[in-house]
């Protein structure tokens, strides 16, 4: 849940996710600055011939956004937080 997570884990957390979805849908950072979620928009066009394209920013995405939550959950637990 969001409300467990440390504070600044939620604020980068949402950052991140939000900056790659934003640049996913067009309206993030302009398209000469490189971020997964533009090249995940710009794979699009070429998933059916090149889908790795799209699936390995993907991922990364994803297990940026996972590894700094468990760093969270690891830090909350050694600080006792609550």
């Amino acid at each position: 849940q969001v409300g467990d997570l440390p504070r600044p884990a939620r604020r980068d957390d949402l950052l991140r996710v939000g900056r790659g979805g934003r640049s996913f849908l067009g309206a993030g950072t302009p398209p000469v600055i490189p971020s997964w979620g533009n090249i995940m928009a710009e794979g699009r066009a070429y998933v059916q011939l090149a889908f790795w394209i799209v699936l390995f920013p993907g991922l990364f995405l994803a297990l940026t956004v996972l590894s700094v939550n468990l760093i969270g959950d690891g830090l909350r637990d050694r600080l006792k937080v609550r």
